[in-house]
């Protein structure tokens, strides 16, 4: 198992998460401690390849154009 974290400026975290979960159903981690409402986390868990990860970030992109407008 692993992980990949993100950080996140000019972004609502909270609400990102929010979007990421209702609209595309992926269930992402927020920092904790200092790095709270400042990075993106997402685990690694069973089948993680190349193709949903490219999805997650094609999903993350969609969701901050959707927080802009």
């Amino acid at each position: 198992d692993s992980l990949t974290a993100f950080e996140m400026k000019d972004v609502n975290i909270h609400e990102l998460k929010k979007v990421l979960e209702v609209t595309y159903g992926w269930e992402l981690s927020g920092g904790q401690g200092e790095l709270k409402g400042k990075i993106l986390r997402i685990s690694h868990m069973a089948e993680a390849h190349e193709g949903i990860m490219q999805q997650v970030l094609s999903d993350m992109k969609l969701g901050q154009s959707r927080l802009r407008t």
